[in-house]
C-alpha cells in the first residue's frame, strides 16, 4: 500500500478514535445532567422536606404554598428558558472568605444557548449592605469558530459584566440560528 494511503488510514483512524472519545464524554456528561435533574425534581425536594420535618408535608398549609410556588417558579423559568434562549443545567456557589467587608463566594454556571454552551466561573463581593459586585468572571466556551463571539467573550472578561454578556449571547445565538436558516434557503 503506497505511503499516502497509508497516511490517510492512519489520519482516519486517528479521528474515529478522538470522535469515540468525544462521544463518551459527551454520554457521561447527558448522564451527569440526567442524574442532576432527577436530583432537583420537585418529588426529590418533598422527600427531603419530609424526612427534615419527619411529618408528610402535603398536610401543612404552609408546605402547600410552598409547592404552589415552586410550581410556579418552575413556570416561569421554562418560560424565560424559551423567551431569551438560555438554559442553566448546573450552578454551585461556594463560600470563599468572610470578612468586615463582606463575603466572597465562588459560583460555578454551566448551561447553553441556543446551540452554544458555556461555562461561566465567577466571584462576587456581597457586602454588609446587600450590593453584590461581581470581582472576577472567567468564560469557559468554544468560540475559536467566531472571532465576533471571542471578542464578546473577552469583553465580558474585562468588564466583569454577566448581563451584558447574556443580553449579547443571546442576541448573537438568533443571528446566527437567522443567518442559518436565510442560508438554507439559498441552497439547491
Amino acid at each position: 500500500m503506497p505511503k499516502m494511503e497509508e497516511n490517510l488510514i492512519e489520519r482516519c483512524e486517528d479521528a474515529i478514535t478522538s470522535l469515540k472519545q468525544e462521544l463518551e464524554e459527551l454520554q457521561e456528561q447527558y448522564k451527569e445532567n440526567q442524574r442532576e435533574i432527577v436530583f432537583l425534581s420537585s418529588t426529590n425536594i418533598n422527600q427531603g422536606l419530609e424526612s427534615f420535618y419527619g411529618k408528610n408535608i402535603s398536610d401543612d398549609p404552609n408546605m402547600r404554598t410552598i409547592q404552589t410556588n415552586l410550581v410556579h417558579r418552575e413556570q416561569e423559568i421554562r418560560f424565560f428558558n424559551t423567551v431569551n434562549g438560555i438554559e442553566l443545567t448546573k450552578y454551585l456557589k461556594k463560600t470563599e472568605s468572610k470578612s468586615e467587608e463582606g463575603t466572597i463566594f465562588n459560583h460555578k454556571l454551566v448551561g447553553c444557548c441556543h446551540f452554544l454552551s458555556f461555562e461561566l466561573e465567577f466571584k462576587t463581593l456581597e457586602e454588609k449592605t446587600k450590593r453584590c459586585e461581581v470581582i472576577h468572571l472567567k468564560i469557559f466556551m468554544d468560540c475559536d469558530w467566531n472571532s465576533d463571539l471571542k471578542e464578546l467573550v473577552s469583553r465580558a472578561q474585562k468588564s466583569l459584566n454577566l448581563l451584558g454578556f447574556f443580553r449579547t449571547l443571546s442576541a448573537f445565538t438568533e443571528w446566527c440560528e437567522y443567518r442559518k436558516s436565510t442560508f438554507s434557503q439559498f441552497k439547491y
